[in-house]
């Protein structure tokens, strides 16, 4: 991402080592288009995906995208051909450190935008859905890459000097990172908060359950009757309900926590060395040997952009809906290919299930279809 000529290029390197960067990068690059195009498509193609948080996501995903479709096949060109050459000062190679800067800045600054939305959910889920609207998002999402591009112009312009690296450093990772561990750091407490009032709902829901089981007992299993003829019956019930959706809007807040801890973890990781490289060297060039500073700087430089494609792995570990989506869009062209029935077929027919028809797969269900038309519970793909 930066613009120390000896940290891009590396120096002198044996054809060996050439190959070997050359095989790792290859690889990422395949893996970061990869990963990243999914997560573009599952955002496109289902509706369960397009929340404000996901807006984000996306705009991450599309920083990432172009950091493989751009940013690593030009340093695959510098690293096996020379070219753009790191020794020059053509307009090609100025613009390719532009673009790196600009696609990495907005990565990281993404990644900052959605720490600091998943802490205003967590830590204040009642204004939340109020005051972070999509029209909102859009404009944060705006000045993330109006923030990414003039951190990069300032590289083509006179301006550019030695202090420029201590700014990159700055405003790339210094900045973003105290509000990363800021936020998670708040998410995490509440987190352990949340974690301690499942464990009491767990224990408040379980004696619900055993006093259900004997007021059922004493009505004989009409649930109706114990609802109508005692006070006690439909306040109990209702107390249930509620429990297990308390329960499962915490769980989904401690899983998000765990979500932004890992890819937090996995950002200073991928950047940490190369940031204290960069500035190692052009503070002390003297401190590293340049005999190592070749094989260090390709490490390091893999290491940073290895970043790109990390996140959509995390997002399909650990986010069950981004898992779901990326298993529905590999597996489109599979039902394509072997017979299977159709998505919207199966669609179809499970909505016409959920409506009360179970044997739909018969010759006269037709005729039933358009009862279950009135039902609302139709699940959308696109």
């Amino acid at each position: 991402m930066m613009s120390v000529r000896n940290v891009t290029s590396g120096g002198e390197a044996t054809s060996d080592d050439v190959v070997l960067a050359s095989i790792l990068l290859s690889v990422l690059i395949v893996g970061t288009i990869f990963g990243n195009t999914l997560v573009c498509l599952a955002f496109y193609l289902f509706r369960d995906l397009r929340s404000v948080t996901n807006y984000f996501v996306v705009s991450l995903a599309v920083a990432d995208l172009l950091v493989g479709f751009v940013s690593m096949p030009l340093w695959f060109t510098t690293l096996t051909f020379q070219w753009p050459s790191p020794k020059s000062t053509s307009g090609l190679y100025i613009l390719w450190l532009c673009l790196d800067i600009a696609t990495s800045t907005a990565s990281i600054v993404n990644l900052t935008a959605i720490s600091i939305d998943r802490f205003y959910a967590i830590t204040s889920p009642f204004k939340y859905p109020v005051n972070v609207t999509k029209k909102r998002v859009l404009v944060c999402i705006f000045l993330v890459w109006l923030y990414a591009l003039a951190v990069s112009v300032i590289r083509a312009t006179p301006l550019f000097g030695k202090w420029y690296t201590f700014f990159i450093a700055s405003a790339s990772f210094f900045i973003p990172l105290p509000v990363m561990i800021f936020c998670y750091v708040c998410i995490f407490r509440v987190a352990r908060i949340q974690a301690v009032k499942i464990r009491k709902l767990d224990t408040i829901n379980a004696q619900i359950i055993e006093l259900n089981k004997k007021l059922d007992k004493e009505t004989n299993g009409d649930l109706e009757t114990l609802c109508t003829t005692t006070k006690k019956g439909r306040p109990i019930l209702k107390t249930q309900i509620s429990f297990y959706r308390q329960r499962r809007a915490l769980s989904s807040e401690i899983k998000a926590a765990k979500t932004l801890a890992i890819v937090m973890g996995a950002f200073i990781f991928c950047w940490g060395p190369y940031i204290i490289t960069l500035l190692v060297d052009r503070s002390c060039p003297l401190c590293i040997p340049r005999s190592r500073l070749g094989t260090l700087a390709r490490i390091v430089k893999w290491l940073h952009y290895s970043n790109s494609s990390l996140n959509p792995i995390i997002y399909t570990l650990l986010n069950r809906t981004f898992r779901n989506a990326f298993r529905r869009v590999l597996c489109r062209s599979c039902r394509r290919n072997d017979g299977s029935p159709s998505r919207t077929h199966q669609i179809t027919i499970r909505s016409l299930q959920h409506c009360g028809l179970k044997s739909c797969h018969r010759p006269g269900a037709v005729s039933e279809i358009g009862e279950a038309l009135e039902c609302n519970e139709w699940l959308t793909v696109v």
